[in-house]
């Protein structure tokens, strides 16, 4: 892994956090990030191990599975880390969609993810319980590395 993916990843898993149960959540029991709905498989092995374990397996995962697939490593900084963390977070589909809009600009993906959220909350009950966390979780990424 470069700095930057490690920094990434880091960042990532510090808002992920190791196991969410949340009602309502469409991605169903979720560890470190990943959703038992989509990874069903990585996600019992994850449950198997220790947290400390767990969190290993994880990190190892995204990078493959996240950060190479999503071409992370090809992004000039921070770019790179916002793409990433986007694909994890509002998801790979929408992720790709920022990108394309916001002409490699670092800021203006940002801003275009806070977009993204918004419209999401304005249609979606747990979306709009959930936009103040995201929202303070872009803002962060810009702190540390915009």
């Amino acid at each position: 892994m470069n700095t930057n993916s490690d920094r990434a990843i880091e960042f990532m898993l510090s808002w992920e956090k190791y196991l969410s149960e949340v009602p309502g959540d469409p991605g169903g029991k979720t560890i470190w990030g990943i959703t038992s709905k989509y990874f069903p498989e990585i996600v019992a092995q994850l449950e198997k191990q220790t947290e400390s374990e767990s969190r290993g397996t994880a990190k190892s995962w995204y990078y493959q599975n996240v950060w190479l697939k999503n071409n992370c490593d090809h992004l000039p900084s921070p770019l790179d880390i916002f793409h990433f963390d986007s694909c994890v977070n509002p998801g790979p589909g929408a992720a790709s969609e920022i990108m394309a809009h916001s002409g490699n600009d670092p800021l203006r993906y940002l801003l275009l993810r806070i977009n993204y959220y918004k419209k999401r909350a304005e249609v979606s009950d747990s979306a709009k319980q959930s936009f103040r966390g995201w929202v303070n979780r872009v803002i962060q990424l810009f702190i540390l590395y915009g």
